[in-house]
């Protein structure tokens, strides 16, 4: 709505005694009629990256990324995966991650926040009991240098995400709601229409 923005994100990940691991994390976009290649992929044995950026990182708009940071790091999806099977398992969203997707490293901790009946406030919305589950980022590069964004005065509860909490399986996350300088943003997940 705001920028002339297009973007097809895939990612491939796999699970090795219960636990979710990243092997391919690839996002191709178009801004501003300008195309953006980012793929990171791991060694499945050493758990080494390799990435290929197209453009590169332009250091005179973002932080730099050292290569320090780039140790025992995951993709933003096997994070979520990583929630959604701790949810399913421990019926807790306690977390805390080291993210890469090519172009940004940062930390993530995610807070409990308790469980809540959701409303549909939407047609096709969810409806039914929620975990809540607040998060924070903690940027480490490839974040503007010049940006409204001060991480140090984010709150865990400007950021949540609310999976659902049913007798199935796999919790899925249903709705987020993101608290920003200009407003909130709401993303829920619709039914399909039948």
């Amino acid at each position: 709505m705001f920028y002339s923005y297009k973007s097809n994100l895939n990612a491939i990940i796999f699970n090795n005694e219960n636990k979710w691991f990243p092997y391919k994390y690839t996002i191709n976009s178009v801004y501003k009629e300008k195309k953006i290649f980012t793929e990171v992929m791991w060694d499945k044995k050493t758990k080494d990256l390799k990435f290929k950026l197209k453009p590169p990182l332009n250091f005179k708009r973002v932080h730099r990324i050292f290569e320090k940071n780039l140790k025992k790091v995951i993709d933003p999806i096997t994070g979520l995966m990583r929630v959604i099977q701790n949810l399913n398992t421990n019926k807790s969203c306690s977390n805390n991650f080291k993210i890469f997707d090519g172009r940004r490293r940062y930390d993530v901790i995610i807070k409990p926040f308790g469980n809540i009946f959701l409303e549909n406030d939407r047609p096709r919305a969810f409806k039914g009991n929620a975990f809540v589950c607040g998060i924070k980022f903690y940027p480490l590069g490839g974040h503007r240098l010049k940006s409204r964004w001060n991480p140090k005065n984010d709150k865990f509860s400007d950021i949540k995400i609310f999976f659902s909490d049913t007798d199935k399986k796999l919790n899925l996350p249903v709705r987020m709601v993101i608290k920003r300088w200009f407003g909130k943003i709401v993303v829920r997940l619709l039914k399909e229409n039948t």
